[in-house]
């Protein structure tokens, strides 16, 4: 549909007096002091607005005349002025249907809602743009209430010539969620109609969190990849090892390490995000006494060490509980190794030391991390 903008313009003539010359010497000027008296009355031309009008006289009224205006065209045949339905394109809605997580928080997006702000736009009319509207779920897996519309959350796109990236922020609009519970709103933006011009479908996707903090990406054109930032359990089958040795006071140290739960994530032991590049492998295990003495593992990092594929080795990020009495078991400790995102798939070693008095023997185990599907925190299908 094309709509057009009417250009209008106007015309007129100027109206000269006439002067009357001697009949004697037509070149001679006329003055005042040399005008003979007429002898007949001279009648005075009619002021402009005295004169009557005529309406087929006025060459300003015949729209087919030199002096008219035709409809649609102004005076410099510029023409009408044309909204080209290729700035309007149609942005169309979708299913969604995917779950990211940023920092504990996960984000259920349901489908794509579009309401074309310019579907009625007449001549004269300011374009408005396009309002999507992303119906969504949110689950908090932290341990307190938190405020969700807080999150930095943007519809980007890429320019297929040039590869910029163009970001439109978005607004959640969700109550506070408390801890390890649901609730429902949705995500808005408006397109301004600048920016639809130039939208790519393709390549379109909604980034959930801050750049360069480990943001989620939910794919929105066919062209992108989902990067939902989810859990990636690992199996700790054989993730058993001992330690043994005396102390100063030659008392057995025997400790039977079981590393009963491990992941990959991409926050922190508090629920924070990380920084890009990174991940947090974090890991549960037991810890079984059987020795003379009490044994405790280092107060400060480095009571675990993870050696990663490429040599280097990363201290751990302390440990839940550092003590375990002779004679009794320990379950559930947890403790965390930062390493790096890309290609972190495959085999480390784990060592562990605790400590009696002064002796601080160590036990380590061989291990194998994948890449796999991530689970949710909130346990939903």
């Amino acid at each position: 549909m094309v709509f057009g903008v009417l250009v209008a313009g106007c015309g007129g003539d100027d109206l000269f007096d006439q002067l009357t010359r001697s009949d004697d010497d037509p070149t001679e000027d006329i003055s005042n002091d040399f005008v003979d008296e007429p002898d007949e009355p001279v009648t005075t031309p009619p002021e402009p607005d005295d004169q009557p009008t005529d309406p087929g006289s006025d060459p300003g009224s015949d729209p087919g005349s030199a002096g008219g205006d035709s409809a649609g065209t102004d005076s410099d045949g510029a023409g009408t002025v044309e909204f080209d339905p290729a700035d309007f394109p149609t942005i169309a809605e979708r299913s969604i249907d995917q779950t990211v997580l940023y920092g504990m928080v996960e984000w259920s997006i349901e489908e794509m809602i579009v309401v074309d702000l310019d579907a009625d736009i007449q001549p004269g009319d300011q374009p408005q743009g396009v309002e999507i509207t992303f119906p969504a779920r949110v689950y908090n897996g932290g341990g307190g209430t938190t405020s969700v519309n807080t999150t930095p959350i943007a519809l980007q796109w890429d320019d297929p010539a040039t590869g910029d990236t163009f970001t439109v922020s978005v607004q959640p609009d969700f109550r506070d969620v408390p801890a390890q519970s649901f609730t429902s709103g949705e995500l808005r933006v408006v397109l301004p109609h600048e920016d639809r011009a130039i939208f790519d479908d393709d390549s379109a996707y909604l980034l959930v969190g801050r750049p360069g903090v480990t943001p989620a990406t939910v794919a929105i054109g066919s062209a992108v990849e989902p990067v939902d930032r989810l859990l990636v359990p690992q199996d700790t089958a054989g993730w058993t090892f001992e330690i043994e040795g005396e102390d100063t006071a030659r008392r057995d140290i025997a400790d039977t390490v079981t590393v009963t739960g491990a992941e990959v994530r991409w926050s922190g032991p508090e629920g924070q995000p990380l920084e890009d590049g990174n991940s947090l492998l974090q890991i549960a295990y037991t810890i079984e006494n059987r020795g003379e003495g009490q044994t405790c593992s280092q107060r400060s990092e480095g009571g675990w060490v993870l050696t990663l594929p490429n040599g280097d080795a990363v201290n751990d990020l302390r440990v839940s509980e550092r003590c375990v009495s002779a004679g009794d078991t320990v379950t559930g400790i947890l403790t965390g190794f930062i390493i790096p995102t890309e290609d972190y798939a495959g085999d480390y070693v784990l060592l562990h030391s605790r400590g009696s008095g002064a002796t601080n023997p160590s036990g380590e185990v061989e291990i194998t991390l994948v890449e796999d599907d991530g689970i949710l925190l909130s346990g939903d299908d």
